[in-house]
């Protein structure tokens, strides 16, 4: 016999809901119902007929007779059996379920023909079951019996939701015998009902026949800010302001309904709760009558529970659903439903707008991604604020959004990409221009494509890049010089005077006039890695550490991997990775040596360090003109080409 695949059982439920609902109905039958027992037998029922395993019971240790005696047991095609069983159980099987129930917290069997432990097989076999799974309750920290789910037809794999139910009904159970052994002990109604209602973990209040507030729990005090001694005494309705959900209209008290049609009130789905301090929260909650021998009501309790977490949890999934969390636009998935949906006959024409952001890998590379992800949100509030009274944009890809438009043809397509290319050239921004290419298509009957004017228009709009991409690269090298500028205030007048200085030693060496311009390039943009270093460490005027040292050496690969990123810069990226090289080969990053290095990094080299030390640094000031050439004479051989150091001391400096 194989498994049950049990389709008309919980695998094909919401595990969540019908745990709700269950715990709902149950805090009604305890609102309502007196007797422990009979409360106990209703809830076995009431999972019996909403979940349908074949059998369900509640078995309690005697402590006398050292039976096991049934208190509710409910059966497949019988119901509810209200016969009480006692159940005679050896010491060996009695000491085998304690043993299992300390060591696992339960005791689970999927086969019980073919369970290894035949004193305990042939057991559970006498009474007929072949799958099963038990869990203890207890009394007082102590062992008081036993809850069950059985299956007497079938095999079962039992799941974590089987033992999540039951683990909860087994507390259930314990909470009601303990009630039972309390009640029992109590002297009065009063004290049974005050310390029944005041010990639940739901927000409680209860009032009388006049709808007067008699008792208001703990958790019920924290959820609508009344205090009790506040609360007691008041209407309900003052200190219940609860509002539609939707619709945000006040609702007719529960309480007020339930004295009204003296039957269980329940809405059925989260309202507002607004607490006594202006907050507001989502509440779920039901109010059921109270009546005494007679039939007349003596009041009512009402049982709440605080949804607001899960309300704000499920209002997020919605929104990351339908949009992209990034730029605020819908996303890819979310935009495609909506456009099929406007796509019909009454909104034709159809114009689609594809704009792809210029420079945004570049962006990043530089400046980091924080930097690109804030041009991405500026795109996205341009589009939205041009778009939201006309039609639907969205976030396509990357860097790629995407409008649609009903009823509007090509002259509102090129209005709206003009519009949105003027607003993005007036945004001003910390680091570049923001510039974004635009392409657009127009379908104007039913037998058009959607997806082939989409087409039309990415195609349109990477036309347009190709023009555009070089502008926002020149954009992007004079954002980069700027924030290199930026970074330390002696940095921009220390690039012009590199390029001076650079370009002498170049035309001493009869460097061509293309090599000459690559060297000025580079005395401008040999630091540009710097942009990606911390300023406390940039700027530091004590010596830096071993840690910021190691930090510091990084800019070259830094700079390197920036200027690759642009076309019209990286051919000089292999300078900037070489610039701190030394001729001994004790350089950095790559430890090269001799002509190894590239010649135009070997002049950078002596130029930077010659103004490198005649010139105030944020760690130290500036030497003499004479100590500096007599350093760098030192270190020709070592540190510099001595070349390149014959031609800056006889040549350029003579002069």
């Amino acid at each position: 016999m194989g498994f049950d695949n049990h389709n008309n059982t919980i695998d094909k439920l919401d595990m969540n809901s019908i745990k709700r609902k269950m715990l709902k109905k149950m805090s009604l039958l305890a609102g309502v119902e007196k007797d422990n027992y009979r409360f106990l037998d209703k809830c076995v029922d009431l999972i019996g007929n909403g979940i349908g395993y074949d059998r369900i019971f509640i078995v309690r240790k005697d402590e006398v007779s050292r039976e096991l005696k049934s208190i509710s047991r409910w059966e497949k095609g019988r119901g509810l059996i209200m016969s009480c069983v006692s159940y005679g159980y050896t010491e060996y099987e009695e000491a085998f379920l304690i043993k299992e129930f300390d060591t696992f917290g339960e005791f689970m069997i999927s086969d019980v023909e073919n369970y290894i432990d035949e004193n305990i097989r042939v057991f559970f076999e006498s009474f007929g079951y072949k799958s099963l799974l038990i869990v203890p309750f207890y009394i007082k920290e102590d062992y008081g019996g036993m809850v069950g789910f059985g299956l007497s037809h079938s095999l079962r794999e039992w799941s974590d939701d089987d033992r999540l139910i039951l683990e909860s009904f087994s507390i259930l159970v314990s909470q009601s015998i303990s009630k039972d052994i309390v009640e029992k002990e109590l002297k009065s109604s009063k004290e049974r009902s005050e310390v029944t209602l005041l010990s639940i973990s739901d927000g409680i209040v209860v009032t009388d026949e006049k709808g007067k507030v008699v008792l208001i729990n703990k958790v019920a005090q924290d959820l609508i800010a009344w205090p009790e001694e506040e609360a007691l005494g008041r209407s309900a309705r003052d200190i219940l302001t609860i509002l539609h959900q939707t619709a945000g209209t006040p609702l007719q008290n529960y309480i007020d309904q339930v004295l009204e049609k003296k039957e269980v009130v329940n809405w059925g789905e989260p309202d507002i709760l607004i607490t006594k301090d202006n907050k507001t929260k989502f509440i779920d909650s039901c109010a059921s009558p109270v009546f005494d021998s007679n039939g007349s009501i003596t009041g009512v309790v009402m049982v709440i529970w605080d949804m607001t977490d899960q309300m704000k949890k499920e209002e997020k999934i919605r929104y990351i659903s339908q949009y992209d969390v990034m730029t605020g636009l819908y996303n890819r998935s979310y935009f495609e439903d909506t456009l099929e949906s406007m796509d019909t006959e009454e909104n034709y024409p159809i114009a689609i707008v594809m704009g792809d952001l210029n420079g945004l890998k570049i962006t990043n590379d530089v400046f980091g991604h924080h930097a690109g992800d804030s041009l991405l949100k500026e795109v996205g509030n341009i589009i939205n604020e041009s778009t939201q009274k006309e039609g639907i944009s969205g976030r396509w890809g990357g860097d790629e959004f995407i409008i649609a438009i009903p009823k509007s043809d090509r002259s509102v397509a090129e209005k709206l990409c003009y519009d949105i290319k003027n607003r993005c050239f007036e945004t001003e921004t910390m680091i570049s221009d923001i510039s974004i290419s635009l392409g657009y298509s127009v379908k104007r009957s039913s037998l058009d494509d959607i997806h082939s004017h989409i087409k039309i228009a990415e195609d349109f709009m990477y036309k347009k890049k190709l023009l555009e991409g070089k502008s926002m690269r020149r954009s992007i090298l004079v954002s980069m010089q700027k924030a290199l500028s930026e970074k330390s205030h002696e940095t921009d007048e220390h690039a012009k005077r590199l390029e001076v200085i650079s370009r002498m030693i170049g035309r001493f060496m009869d460097l061509s006039s293309s090599k000459l311009d690559e060297l000025q390039l580079l005395a401008s943009l040999h630091d540009v890695g710097k942009i990606s270093i911390k300023d406390e460490i940039l700027l530091k005027k004590d010596k830096l550490s071993d840690l910021e040292w190691l930090e510091m050496k990084k800019h070259p690969e830094a700079g390197y991997r920036i200027v690759r990123t642009i076309p019209e810069l990286a051919h000089i990226g292999e300078y900037i990775l070489c610039h701190h090289e030394r001729w001994d080969g004790r350089g950095y990053p790559q430890g090269l040596k001799g002509d190894e290095i590239p010649l135009l990094s070997r002049i950078i080299a002596v130029a930077d360090a010659y103004d490198a030390m005649t010139n105030n640094r944020s760690y130290r000031e500036a030497m003499d003109k004479e100590e500096a050439l007599d350093e760098i004479k030192r270190n020709s051989g070592t540190q510099f080409d001595p070349d390149v150091v014959e031609v800056f001391l006889n040549k350029v400096m003579i002069r």
